[in-house]
């Protein structure tokens, strides 16, 4: 009866595994459809908390803020432009001297006036 036991044990722990499998597969396509359907376009973002007073200068060379993509729908007007020729000093120019006015967190979209 032990071995009888044994099989049905090791049975359910396959079955488990391979329902684990399929679901982890349903929920990769579902993201993979949800994000191909969307038009994406670069934006900066902030990889890091930007602290008060800091100066654009000072965030672009400590690596604060990253080129990143997003959906179309979700980039703000005023979202700086982020061409994939050029770095943000070039976007930015006379700018960089431009100081946070509030603590800027993590996940944030640049944009113009922040």
């Amino acid at each position: 009866m032990s071995s009888k036991r044994t099989i049905i044990l090791v049975v359910a722990i396959g079955i488990a595994l391979l329902a684990a499998l399929l679901v982890l597969r349903f929920l990769q396509s579902a993201d993979d459809r949800a994000v191909g359907e969307a038009q994406v376009v670069a934006v900066w973002k902030v990889d890091q908390n930007i602290p008060q007073g800091t100066t654009l200068d000072a965030a672009i060379a400590e690596g604060l803020i990253v080129r990143d993509e997003i959906p179309q729908e979700f980039r703000p007007v005023s979202a700086v432009p982020a061409p994939s020729d050029k770095e943000l000093k070039d976007v930015a120019g006379d700018d960089l001297s431009n100081v946070a006015v509030i603590d800027v967190p993590q996940g944030t979209v640049l944009v113009t006036g922040l």
